[in-house]
């Protein structure tokens, strides 16, 4: 599957920070200011080791907020799906969209991030899918959807999701991310290559951002 070209990779230096700090202080000063975050504490399931819960906060300036859905935000998440779906040409389908995004939930096989307007409307979503690279004997997550709301666009929720992937691989260990975007996208390639995504070769639609 493609992965729609919204959004950019955490952690920018927005931050001007003493120049006295440690390195490890100004990175976490930059971390809190570009991407504050909280951990809550629930129940793992059979991929615990790759659902670490959390839940993000957009910066208090921005006007959507970003948290990892859990299974009563399906009200919100079914339309974003159905119309990500649609993009690629699928008819709209809320009742598959519903069993298939709940099962993924309540078995812990996805991990997916939802973005709310200062209303409370879910405007976008992101979903990872858990793998293992080989060569790297490691985990990795793909960066298989990703999506935002023709109306939503615009005031950075896409490039927060993208961020809550991006932080969500780092705190699980991850070696890094992968996703695919369109042959012709270039500005999705050039968004990703400005922010750390590698082609995989010069003539692939894969884009690798390593984690270390």
């Amino acid at each position: 599957m493609r992965i729609r070209h919204y959004g950019t990779r955490v952690i920018t230096g927005i931050l001007g920070v003493n120049h006295g700090m440690s390195h490890r202080r100004r990175r976490t000063a930059r971390l809190r200011a570009t991407f504050p975050f909280r951990f809550r504490h629930i129940q793992y399931a059979s991929l615990s080791r790759f659902s670490t819960p959390f839940q993000t906060r957009a910066a208090m300036s921005e006007p959507f907020s970003i948290r990892r859905a859990q299974p009563a935000d399906l009200d919100a998440l079914v339309p974003l799906f159905d119309g990500y779906r649609a993009f690629y040409g699928k008819p709209s389908q809320p009742t598959v969209c519903r069993e298939f995004l709940q099962a993924r939930l309540s078995r812990s096989e996805s991990v997916i991030f939802i973005a709310f307007d200062a209303e409370g409307a879910g405007i976008g979503f992101a979903q990872l899918y858990p793998s293992f690279s080989s060569v790297r004997v490691r985990p990795i997550w793909w960066l298989n959807d990703l999506f935002v709301r023709p109306d939503g666009r615009g005031i950075g929720a896409g490039r927060a999701l993208l961020d809550a992937a991006g932080e969500h691989a780092r705190i699980t260990g991850s070696a890094g991310l992968m996703l695919e975007t369109g042959a012709d996208n270039a500005y999705a390639q050039g968004l990703y290559e400005r922010n750390g995504y590698q082609r995989v070769d010069p003539d692939s639609r894969f884009y690798w951002l390593s984690l270390g």
